[in-house]
This record gives structure tokens, sequence and C-alpha cells, in this order.
């Protein structure tokens, strides 16, 4: 009985992400009821979902009680271990993923982030091997630690222009991303809080391929230290800082 339970449990844990507070539900435009919680008058943050398999697509907008509220983010964990989910459409009122929305998701392969969402949180698609590929909004400022962790499907990525912020572990684990397209117009460097300067968001990687775009100004600190399978850089005009030993071990 206690295996059953055990099962129950596991299988549950495929299609229905924990849902932790809310104050109403709707169904989605594709089938699928998703939890909201209102965080003012006028606007909401989906808190979890159930039943949660193939396509999904997030409303911009939902009516309770003939309020209508603006969906403007996803909360921790809204639809983490959502093993059946293969596609999200995010909208574009949403600014912020937060920690572990999708964690876990391991079908999940095609994500539409808006040039809306400013913050992807910790976590976020940890472990989402299914991931082969994803769009990153120009509007993106902060990608937070392992926000990436682990997607070993992952063979590019496109960082935009308004990135200040990408954690030292952002993206650990992806062992297959070796193609990054960089245009961070003025990316900070990462310093501990004891003021200990630490490494750059791409320490993990092993690039193979690395395009630094026309936006980018300033290259900080160790930024692509230690990518010695580069076969060559080309640092644009446009760049008028570069950080110390910002290509240290790059044999190129």
């Amino acid at each position: 009985k206690s295996l059953l339970l055990l099962l129950f449990a596991i299988c549950s844990l495929a299609s229905w992400a924990s849902v932790t507070s809310y104050h109403f539900y709707d169904t989605a435009p594709t089938g699928q009821r998703l939890y909201y919680y209102k965080t003012s008058d006028s606007t909401v943050s989906v808190s979890g979902a159930r039943d949660i398999s193939g396509n999904l697509i997030i409303p911009s907008s939902v009516i309770y009680y003939s309020t209508t509220y603006k969906v403007t983010a996803l909360d921790y964990e809204a639809f983490s271990y959502c093993n059946d989910l293969t596609s999200v459409t995010i909208p574009s009122s949403v600014t912020s993923i937060n920690g572990k929305a999708f964690e876990n998701c391991q079908h999940l392969t095609n994500v539409t982030i808006p040039n809306s969402v400013t913050k992807i949180a910790g976590y976020a698609f940890w472990n989402c091997f299914g991931l082969t590929r994803i769009s990153l909004p120009d509007s993106l400022t902060e990608i937070s630690v392992r926000a990436f962790g682990s997607c070993t499907g992952l063979t590019s990525i496109h960082i935009g222009p308004l990135v200040s912020s990408i954690s030292p572990e952002a993206f650990v684990g992806c062992v297959n991303l070796d193609t990054l397209y960089f245009n961070a117009k003025n990316l900070q460097e990462n310093v501990r809080w004891d003021n200990v300067r630490l490494e750059s968001g791409f320490s993990t990687l092993q690039l193979r391929y690395l395009e630094i775009g026309d936006s980018v100004q300033s290259l900080p600190f160790k930024i692509f230290s230690g990518q010695s399978d580069l076969p060559s850089i080309t640092v644009p005009s446009s760049v008028n800082s570069i950080g110390n030993n910002a290509f240290e071990g790059v044999n190129t």
C-alpha cells in the first residue's frame, strides 16, 4: 500500500506543480488549470498549475469577479516538476520568472520568453535538459544563480545588450553549451560580499564559438578566461574597457 501511494505521488508530480498559495484559478487558452495570486488590485502572478502537459500558453490577463488582472510574474516553483510540459509561451505582460519556476521540467523543449522579462531568478530552468536552445529577450538585465543549471541540451545562448548581472554559476552543468553570442553593453564584475572578485558567468563553460556584438562597451575581469578551445576572438571597436585577465588562458 505504501509503495502504491509513493508511485501515485511521483506520477502526480509529473503534471501538477505545487500550489502553495493562491486566490483563484482559471483555465489557460490551451486548456490547463492555472492558479493565480493577487499581487495588487490589478495584477496577479501564476502561483501554480494542475494537469499540465503538452503546450501551454499563459494568458496576459485573467478575469475574476468582473475584475481584469494583468499577469506579471511566474512564482517560485510555479511549474516545477511538470515533466509532461513540452512548450511554454509566456505573455508580454510578464516581467519576472522567479526561482525554480520550471525546475525539472525535463521534457520542456521550447520556451518563448517575451521582450518584457527583466529577471530570470535562481534555478528557474534548473535541470530542463530537453531545452536545446532558448532565446533570451533584449529586455533581460539579470540571470541569477543556476538559472539554466544542468540544461545539458543547450548548445547556444544569446546575451542581450541590457544584461548587467550574470551569476558565476548561471550555466553550471551546461556541458554542451559551446556557442555564445555576447552583446551585453556593460556586464558587471561578480564580487562577493567581502569584496573578493569572482569568476564570470561563463567560467563553467567550454566555448568553441564566441561572437562579441557591437553594443559591448566593456569586458569585465576574467569574463572569458580559460576558454582554451576558442579558435579566435574578435573584439569590436565599441569596446573601450577590458578588465584584468579577461582572456587569460585563451590560446588565440
